[in-house]
């Protein structure tokens, strides 16, 4: 499109609209301009022209544009063939559209359904789509919103609907994208199938589409947490890719999603490197959401992803793995699982699940500080069938009379956060001296039982303030134990 001699007739055949990328579309009206206005559509020439109207920033920059332009075909015949090949898959990808909306109906029938009446204006949407894709309307995303649907209370900002806790507060939202992030053994893929459990007990389907896994591993634990073959079969999907998606895979994969009302997407880092996307660009980052999690979720299911947390522990209050957009492209909620008690065959598991951004803000009312459940899952009675209770926090103890907590730590640093309220992990943890493993597991315990306040500050900083104070003597139900970890005399190991 960019030789001056190929693109009337390119301009024939393709619109912007008909791009599949932004970027491209954005690319695809510069040279228009510039053509229309007889000026040169040469490389160093697009860029001005972003340049002058702001729209060059990643990732459209420079050296993608040298690199289109070095690789451009000028023989209107080679570029006519690819014009062609853009307009056959906007056609496609709207064909989808179209039958994705008339299937659903379908599937999901009411009382006043008409078959007839949806295969004929079927058939004339599929007819006016075909002239819309060759006269398509001069409009933009610039005309103002018809808002009269949110004023007749149509749009309103519904609340939660899934993954409810014991008191019946659900956490997760319907036809937006979270995050559930955590370190690894973390609880995160447990958390997210209690979910699916839930929505299988309630007869509600549920796509899984894991990066990093494997099905037996998947259903193995959805069965453990008490789903059923039957409900299985019924109502849940597994997918396991190992290419990106293309038109291909949106063609496969867009039947599944009807009528779905979670999906859940386990691997992020796994599914970005899949799709070749830099894990700490925030330009790839946004690229990979629209891609896919936002696609899906555009689809009418709630969507999970997965995650990993940085490594830096101050920072995994709020951060997973990679860049900054990845929470920022978050319409959701996005949690942070924390372990306390570490599950395993034949002990009892704790974490905590804590809020780091709720764009809707229906969760964070029914939080304690950030925190907004304490996650359970026991297997001291059998490991093939789990017992897994999502609580309000506070509400369990995670005390059993022979669990070894640091105690004499927990008053030493609920002590020292009193006496200086407002300081780093690091900062207490250097304060107060001892081994690094009790230290951390004090300051998990202190924090899921509500005696310190950790606070996301500028710049994902973490400081930690009083609540009230802990005393080694008045803990009677969970006396400490002697042992190493809580001397704080003893090293690291």
């Amino acid at each position: 499109m960019a030789h001056p001699d190929t693109f009337p007739t390119v301009a024939k055949i393709v619109t912007g609209t008909d791009f599949y990328w932004p970027h491209h579309e954005t690319l695809w009206r510069t040279v228009s301009h510039l053509h229309g206005a007889g000026q040169p559509t040469e490389a160093p020439a697009v860029i001005a022209r972003l340049v002058d109207t702001g729209q060059l920033r990643p990732p459209l920059d420079g050296p993608l544009i040298y690199d289109l332009w070095s690789s451009a075909y000028d023989r209107p015949g080679i570029a006519e063939h690819y014009a062609h090949r853009v307009d056959q898959l906007a056609r496609r990808r709207a064909a989808i559209t179209l039958h994705e909306r008339n299937l659903q109906k379908l599937r999901n029938p009411g009382p006043d359904t008409d078959v007839d009446e949806i295969l004929n204006t079927t058939a004339a949407a599929f007819i006016q789509a075909r002239d819309d894709l060759a006269n398509p309307p001069t409009t933009t995303t610039w005309s103002p919103v018809d808002l009269e649907p949110v004023l007749a209370g149509e749009h309103l900002d519904p609340p939660p609907t899934m993954l409810r806790r014991t008191d019946g507060i659900a956490l997760l939202y319907d036809g937006a994208v979270h995050t559930i992030s955590g370190e690894s053994e973390s609880g995160k893929t447990w958390l997210t199938l209690i979910a699916a459990h839930q929505l299988l007990e309630d007869g509600k389907n549920v796509v899984f589409l894991d990066f990093e896994d494997r099905a037996d591993r998947v259903i193995g634990r959805l069965m453990a947490l008490g789903a059923t073959p039957t409900q299985i079969r019924a109502h849940f999907a597994y997918i396991r890719p190992d290419r990106p998606l293309d038109d291909d895979g949106r063609a496969q994969l867009a039947p599944a999603l009807a009528g779905v009302a979670l999906v859940i997407l386990d691997g992020v880092t796994e599914a970005m490197t899949t799709h070749g996307f830099d894990l700490n660009s925030n330009a790839d980052s946004a690229l990979f959401q629209a891609m896919l999690p936002r696609w899906l979720a555009d689809h009418g299911p709630s969507v999970v992803m997965i995650d990993h947390v940085v490594k830096d522990k101050e920072k995994q209050d709020r951060f997973a793995l990679g860049a900054q957009h990845k929470l920022a492209g978050i319409d959701g909620v996005a949690y942070i699982v924390k372990m306390i008690q570490p599950f395993a065959r034949g002990k009892r598991g704790l974490a905590k699940v804590e809020i780091a951004k709720d764009r809707p803000g229906h969760v964070r009312e029914h939080a304690f500080g950030r925190t907004i459940a304490e996650f359970t899952l026991d297997a001291t009675i059998s490991d093939v069938i789990l017992t897994a209770h999502l609580m309000p926090p506070g509400e369990n103890s995670g005390r059993t009379g022979d669990t070894f907590e640091p105690t004499h730590l927990m008053e030493k640093i609920s002590r020292t956060v009193q006496l200086t309220p407002g300081l780093s992990r690091s900062a207490l943890i250097e304060m107060v001296g001892g081994n690094k493993k009790a230290l951390a597991a004090a300051f998990e315990l202190l924090i899921a039982r509500q005696y310190i306040l950790a606070k996301t500050e500028s710049r994902g900083r973490i400081s930690h303030h009083h609540i009230k104070a802990y005393y080694q003597a008045e803990d009677t139900t969970h006396p400490a134990k002697d042992g190493a970890l809580d001397d704080p005399e003893q090293e690291a190991s």
